[in-house]
């Protein structure tokens, strides 16, 4: 039988080093998952639905946009989208112009003229548009396919 020598001069971690190495690794990573999960918590869904775009003219369109949720959502724009040309609420003498925002309380409904821009083309009842509602900081809220009625 061979005989080995395990008394073989190596240094090793001691282990009140490994213990803590382990400990400081363990908070380290629950700290990242815990970034990772609260990030996706907080990371609310729309609390808005835009119900119907109304043709008003063939130059405006009333988007009327109802509250669901349990708090108060600001809106800064609303834009429509038309055969590829944008309407943009904010260049027209509308509700959100003044201030820059409009607070849409729960349960309460808002309605928004969106005017069209010189060249961009006449809407008439029937018309597929993409309305987009924005936040005060220009985010992205809410966005619907909508038939004008």
């Amino acid at each position: 039988m061979h005989r080995y020598n395990l008394n073989i001069d190596r240094k090793a971690v001691s282990p009140v080093v490994a213990t803590l190495l382990l400990i400081v690794i363990t908070i380290v990573a629950s700290v990242m998952i815990w970034t990772w999960i609260s990030s996706m918590v907080n990371q609310r869904p729309s609390q808005i639905i835009v119900e119907k775009a109304i043709y008003i003219d063939k130059s405006i369109v009333g988007v009327t946009i109802r509250n669901i949720g349990a708090t108060t959502v600001r809106i800064g724009d609303v834009n429509i989208k038309v055969d590829g040309s944008d309407w943009d609420s904010k260049d027209d003498d509308d509700i959100l112009a003044g201030a820059g925002y409009v607070d849409l309380p729960p349960g309460r409904i808002l309605v928004v003229e969106v005017r069209r821009d010189e060249g961009t083309p006449d809407i008439r009842v029937g018309d597929r548009i993409i309305v987009t509602v924005l936040d005060d900081y220009g985010n992205k809220i809410f966005m619907a396919d909508l038939t004008v009625v």
